[in-house]
C-alpha cells in the first residue's frame, strides 16, 4: 500500500468564505482489501469524503478534503480516518484574510 497523503496539508493564502479543496490518492498496492473507516473532521468548515470505503487489491481511493475558512487569520485544524488497523491524522493550516 501506498499512501500518498502527507501529515501537514499547507492551504496558505486563503479568501475569507471561499472553499479550497484537495484530493489524495491511496493506491492499494496490496494483495489485501482495504476499509476506510470513522472519517472525521474537527470543524464544520470541513468537509472530507471517499470517494469508496472499500479499496480492493490493486484499485485506487481518493480522500478528498474542503475547507471554507470561517473567520480571518491563521487556522488549524485536522481530519482522521482508520485504514484497516492504521489511524491517520492529517493537519490543515493555513491564513485567511
Amino acid at each position: 500500500m501506498i499512501l500518498n497523503l502527507p501529515t501537514k496539508i499547507d492551504f496558505g493564502q486563503m479568501s475569507f468564505g471561499n472553499s479550497y479543496s484537495r484530493s489524495y490518492i491511496i493506491n492499494n498496492t496490496t494483495n489485501n482489501t482495504l476499509e476506510i473507516k470513522n472519517l472525521g473532521r474537527s470543524c464544520t468548515c470541513t468537509e472530507v469524503s471517499a470517494s469508496k470505503t472499500i479499496i480492493k487489491p490493486k484499485e485506487q481511493g481518493i480522500i478528498n478534503v474542503t475547507v471554507t475558512p470561517g473567520s480571518t487569520g491563521l487556522f488549524n485544524r485536522s481530519f482522521w480516518f482508520n485504514l484497516n488497523n492504521q489511524h491517520y491524522t492529517i493537519t490543515l493550516t493555513g491564513h485567511a484574510s
